[in-house]
């Protein structure tokens, strides 16, 4: 499983960078990162609904955690 997930990341990573390059050339940054961000967050979404298992108390804590300390960290 840890190969397959390896693989659609690669991919996803790919396409990003390629869809973000053709789209540079028409768009501004700002513009670009706007749908990039509102597109992986669908995405991200969509997977977790189709896929996840309930939110518990323990994930949401990890998950806010790690938010501030990636926030800290670029702050």
């Amino acid at each position: 499983m840890g190969e397959l997930t390896a693989l659609l990341a690669a991919l996803c990573f790919g396409t990003t960078h390629f869809a973000g390059g053709m789209l540079s050339r028409r768009a501004a940054g700002m513009t670009n990162s706007l749908y990039a961000q509102v597109g992986g967050t669908v995405l991200s979404v969509a997977v977790a609904l189709v896929f996840g298992g309930p939110a518990t108390a323990q994930a949401l804590a990890w998950g806010a955690l790690s938010g501030r300390g990636r926030r800290t960290r670029l702050g």
